[in-house]
């Protein structure tokens, strides 16, 4: 030990580990990230797909564009998620460009959900929203509902709403995100 240089055997120690840390990244971002990021983006109506670490979980933040299937891409980017990141994956937060007059559309229309959740009268909280799309002259509407969601597409001038609106208290608890809804 009388010949160690302890500056040498420090450096070589760190330049290690940051070699081994560097290469963790670059496998992982080869062998998840870069393959979840080319699936997703194939997806018809995906415009941008960035991710995000909230805590130690894993986020997909999706861009749609107004001819998105929402159900459908929501779907399939979940499964995705949960396939590529496990234990880590924090779900999927939708970004739209909502305008003030959309926002407004939904708060009239949130009323019809939530009753229509409560009730399980679907097909009357269909027509209540119908009647407020042709009212608002919305461009597109389109309501979808599945075991764990009602899915609202709004779309007027150039602008799009999207909302994810919970059916059960245990959906609720795990999809609010600030920002969008992750699930």
């Amino acid at each position: 030990m009388k010949g160690l240089n302890m500056r040498v055997v420090v450096l070589t120690c760190l330049i290690t580990l940051a070699a081994a840390l560097s290469s963790y990244y670059y496998v992982y971002q080869y062998k998840v990230t870069d393959p979840l990021l080319a699936r997703i983006t194939q997806l018809t109506g995906v415009k941008d797909v960035t991710f995000t670490t909230v805590g130690n979980k894993r986020r997909i933040v999706l861009s749609l564009s107004a001819s998105a299937d929402l159900p459908d891409v929501h779907y399939v980017v979940n499964q995705c998620g949960a396939e590529a990141f496990g234990k880590r994956f924090g779900g999927v937060v939708i970004r739209d460009d909502r305008s003030a007059e959309l926002a407004e559309t939904y708060y009239q229309m949130h009323f019809h959900i939530q009753q229509g959740i409560a009730t399980g009268q679907f097909t009357q909280m269909a027509v209540g929203l119908a009647q407020i799309a042709k009212q608002e002259q919305l461009d597109d509407y389109r309501v979808y509902v599945d075991t764990e969601y009602v899915y609202l597409q709004l779309s007027k001038d150039g602008s799009t709403l999207f909302e994810l609106i919970p059916r059960s208290p245990e959906t609720l608890q795990a999809t609010s995100v600030a920002g969008g809804y992750a699930s």
